[in-house]
């Protein structure tokens, strides 16, 4: 057992000694580079539609319940789409929406 007056053994925690360097530096890279988009003059990214047409920015409030409203009309057997009773720090309307095989019944312990 060690006494309170020997040193403690510092270990290594970052990087993980476990993970290999070529391999940390290819996830790092498929992290921060475009994956299917473009970069714009404007600094905006410019994707394909291969996602249905979403676009992938900062969407405000609105197009964010928007989006939500038509996945929700897409999946009605699925989804369920409502406002949370409270509002954000901002007055916006929280929005839930709820995807399950049975939308709208509380299942406990799911």
């Amino acid at each position: 057992m060690a006494s309170l007056a020997e040193p403690r053994q510092h270990r290594r925690r970052w990087p993980a000694p476990h993970v290999p360097w070529p391999l940390l530096a290819v996830l790092v890279l498929a992290l921060i580079s475009p994956a299917d988009g473009v970069m714009r003059r404007d600094g905006e990214e410019q994707r394909s539609n291969a996602h249905g047409g979403f676009q992938f920015k900062h969407h405000d409030n609105a197009e964010v319940a928007e989006q939500l409203r038509r996945v929700s009309r897409a999946c009605p057997d699925i989804t369920n789409l409502y406002e949370l009773g409270h509002r954000s720090v901002l007055g916006q309307p929280l929005w839930v929406l709820e995807i399950t095989d049975r939308p709208g019944v509380h299942e406990q312990c799911e």
